[in-house]
């Protein structure tokens, strides 16, 4: 993979094979993304209503590229784009589209007989979202970008499952940090991997109390310096 969002791309490779691996380096593998100003950002065309914020090709591949290209991808940040267009294969309902979401209005089901949602390949919204998926896909070409879709669980996925626990609190739950410690330990225990998005305040207890080499640990940070001095902090905690 080369990446012109990501120019230590190697090195971000040579980590997370000795995280699959369970090989112990200098630091724990870290996912830090931060924003960063580019100078000369891919225009955005102009759209003539919500749902091409979110459906139409060419403004979703411009606003990925936009996305990319004004965020720093540090230590194992892969540069990928998230593309909400998922939400419009839920079964049932019809999707509404403004600036900042995807959203369907309710619909009750009921458990005593079989639902009524159905899904249909010839909609226009399976073939929208196809046509959208294909475009950026297209544009990520081998490798400059990595292409994620809300609501789908790719075959990679999958793959990780049977190493990796990636946690997500539920409502009510504390976030995850500290509060965690003691599953984290039990997932460890089973040999797997504890991936969790979390506070960079919580960065050093984790990785004083869990084994390093089984932990992936993925924040956001304010800036460049700020994060580059967070992954310089996780090498040192390992000491």
């Amino acid at each position: 993979m080369v990446s012109p969002y990501k120019a230590d791309w190697a090195e971000a490779e040579r980590r997370l094979t000795a995280l699959w691996q369970g090989e112990r380096l200098e630091r724990p593998c870290v996912s830090v993304i931060a924003p960063q100003r580019c100078e000369k950002p891919t225009p955005l065309p102009t759209v003539e209503k919500c749902e091409d914020i979110w459906l139409d090709p060419a403004y979703r591949v411009a606003a990925t590229r936009h996305q990319l290209e004004n965020r720093w991808w540090g230590g194992e940040a892969l540069p990928s784009a998230l593309q909400m267009a998922g939400w419009v294969m839920c079964l049932g309902g019809t999707p509404h589209f403004d600036d900042r979401t995807i959203w369907f209005e309710v619909e009750e089901a009921y458990f005593s007989r079989p639902s009524s949602f159905r899904h249909d390949p010839e909609s226009i919204w399976t073939k929208g979202y196809e046509e959208l998926m294909m475009a950026v896909a297209r544009d990520a070409g081998e490798g400059e970008y990595m292409v994620g879709s809300a609501c789908a669980l790719p075959a990679n996925d999958l793959l990780s499952m049977l190493r990796v626990v990636q946690y997500t609190p539920t409502p009510g739950e504390p976030p995850n940090g500290p509060a965690h410690l003691e599953m984290y330990r039990a997932i460890q225990a089973a040999g797997k991997i504890v991936h969790i998005s979390l506070s960079q305040i919580h960065f050093e207890q984790l990785i004083r109390e869990l084994d390093p080499t089984l932990l992936m640990l993925d924040t956001w940070v304010g800036s460049v310096s700020e994060g580059e001095k967070l992954l310089e902090q996780c090498a040192a905690w390992m000491r």
